[in-house]
């Protein structure tokens, strides 16, 4: 990436890269369901369930990627008693 690229434009990337990164993995855990569904071979249907799981862990990885990007300042209980 550029280094003179603005630190909103740098941001909307990584968010855009997460969010796609996050597509990518969902569409990959459900062709392999997909290829599941159909399977006979017990070592291949075996194969297939670890890269659906896989898939369905690395959306949800790169969906919460993309949602800390989104906030990325902490913010602190509204208590207004609190000093």
């Amino acid at each position: 990436m550029l280094p003179s690229a603005p630190k909103k434009v740098r941001k909307v990337l990584r968010i855009v890269l997460n969010a796609g990164a996050s597509l990518v993995s969902l569409g990959i855990g459900s062709v392999a369901v997909g290829l599941l569904y159909s399977e006979e071979s017990i070592p291949k249907a075996i194969l297939l369930f670890l890269v659906a799981l896989a898939g369905a862990l690395g959306s949800i990885f790169f969906f919460f990627r993309c949602l800390r990007h989104i906030s990325s300042k902490p913010k602190g209980p509204f208590i207004p008693t609190l000093p």
